[in-house]
């Protein structure tokens, strides 16, 4: 996680982990935000990014790959 240029995660307000978390928790992103483009994801095909699910594990990423794939 220490490589990686985005944290994403699918709840901010609810980290996966109990405290002391194993993610950096202050680096992390809201994935919604980014496909809002309120917050930056990646800036370069080389960034690495690193996705946190806390709720239904993969439906978030399904549901955004349609909602890129729609804007492109």
């Amino acid at each position: 996680m220490d490589h990686a240029h985005v944290l994403l995660t699918d709840s901010l307000g609810r980290p996966a982990t109990p405290e002391p978390h194993i993610l950096p928790v202050e680096r992390m992103v809201d994935l919604g935000a980014v496909l809002a483009g309120a917050e930056v994801g990646r800036t370069g095909r080389d960034d690495i990014t690193a996705f946190c699910s806390v709720g239904l594990a993969g439906t978030e990423v399904a549901v955004a790959a349609v909602l890129l794939e729609e804007s492109h």
